[in-house]
């Protein structure tokens, strides 16, 4: 459930991107130190979303239930997931009209 200030997404769309093959190769062999050794630190990798809107807290007034949404999660992990859960502050957006979900998520290759 989300917080007083949170939306809750459920996922249709997302990317694997470098970064993300990255985390699971482990190559170079001297990422492992920051991701994690033996296996991915963060067991739920992606960085960009874009969705339906499914909850929200009871202080969020820029989303409703049913909007679509897109944005990049904290951390850059847990887009892959089947929901994610974000502040309304943070790095998600109303999807403009007319936009599918798999033209919103192509935004991580902008950074």
């Amino acid at each position: 459930m989300p917080g007083p200030t949170e939306v809750l997404v459920r996922v249709h769309a997302t990317t694997v991107s470098r970064t993300d093959c990255g985390n699971l190769r482990a190559h170079p062999f001297f990422i492992r130190l920051l991701t994690g050794l033996l296996r991915p630190k963060q067991p739920i990798l992606g960085m960009d979303f874009a969705g339906e809107v499914e909850a929200v807290g009871e202080q969020v007034t820029s989303f409703s239930v049913g909007d679509r949404a897109f944005g990049l999660t904290p951390n850059s992990h847990g887009g892959h997931a089947e929901y994610v859960c974000l502040d309304e502050k943070g790095t998600i957006a109303a999807m403009p009209v007319g936009v599918s979900f798999e033209e919103a998520v192509v935004c991580e290759g902008a950074l």
